[in-house]
């Protein structure tokens, strides 16, 4: 729900225990035989996440399509003097995602109501979500608007089209787990490589897995960045799973040299959201070998070159 001050009345609590909203929500993606996979929502100690049953789905190889069901019970209660808009108005239901690390937002009109629709507005939709758009985490957020103006509008509500009348429904969701997460800056220096990693750890089982303890910067001012940008060819795919790997190799045999590393490697006293927590999925969703550098960079290209080719099969 909104808090935002505003000139005209918006969708708040009270509307919401009018109308009682239900909401049924579920996420999928195409394997690489052309099934449609659902993936289930679940909380990996750094945030709110998308995984599938083998744990080989990524969203930056095949996307993910959302589908939906949104119930307004009551609806009538939403237009009149003391509703949200005036007795004549449509008010439509969109589907806005909203992404900050990707700088990206989009919405889409799924359904709409007026006066008088009958006790039960119900709305089905389905969307996808292109791999080549959104990076890092998004926000998808279920909101109304004024799709159609009242010919006789009422003092205090809205009444002009495209006009947001508040959300309805919030969601978090980090893209791809907790490497959705990984702390990466871009950066314009001519003297750097096209990549590097610089750590700021004091303890790793407490310290954020965030950009101000650990970072690995992508360089701009680099000759090869243009390659490592580029999402949708196949050497930008190779190159990304290269540094990705060789950084995360880098990371986690810096983190194995603290005396917390055991408490990592069994999951114990990790703060959420910590360097620790973050390692600690990995451990326990990707079959990787901790056993050297050696090996664990291996391991690593390995499961990022399988990701590859189910994308390009």
């Amino acid at each position: 729900m909104s808090n935002t001050l505003s000139s005209y009345t918006i969708f708040d609590h009270t509307f919401e225990n009018k109308v009682c909203p239900l909401f049924s929500l579920r996420y999928f993606y195409i394997n690489r035989e052309g099934e449609r996979e659902e993936l289930t929502i679940v909380d990996d100690g750094i945030g709110t996440v998308l995984e599938d049953v083998n744990s080989t789905w990524e969203f930056r190889y095949s996307g993910v399509i959302v589908a939906g069901e949104v119930i307004f019970n009551n609806p009538d209660f939403l237009f009149g003097q003391n509703g949200l808009v005036g007795n004549g108005a449509v008010i439509g239901v969109a589907l806005q995602i909203a992404s900050k690390k990707s700088s990206q937002q989009h919405i889409w009109p799924i359904g709409e109501f007026g006066k008088g629709f009958g006790q039960s507005v119900v709305i089905d939709f389905e969307e996808e979500l292109s791999a080549k758009q959104f990076y890092g985490s998004f926000n998808i957020n279920i909101c109304l608007y004024v799709k159609k103006a009242d010919t006789t509008p009422i003092l205090g509500k809205a009444n002009i089209p495209g006009i947001m009348l508040g959300n309805i429904f919030e969601q978090l969701i980090n893209i791809d787990g907790a490497m959705s997460t990984l702390p990466i800056q871009k950066v314009h220096d001519p003297l750097k490589p096209l990549w590097y990693v610089e750590y700021n750890i004091d303890d790793p089982t407490i310290d954020l897995f965030d950009i101000e303890h650990v970072c690995i910067y992508f360089n701009s001012a680099h000759s090869g960045f243009k390659y490592l940008e580029k999402q949708d060819s196949q050497v930008g795919t190779y190159l990304q799973s290269e540094v990705l790997a060789s950084a995360l190799t880098l990371i986690i045999t810096h983190v194995k040299t603290f005396p917390e590393w055991d408490y990592i490697k069994n999951g114990d006293n990790l703060e959420e959201g910590s360097i620790g927590s973050a390692i600690h999925y990995f451990i326990k969703t990707f079959n990787w070998n901790f056993e050297s550098p050696e090996l664990l960079s291996e391991s690593i290209r390995a499961h990022f070159e399988n990701l590859g080719e189910e994308k390009n099969d």
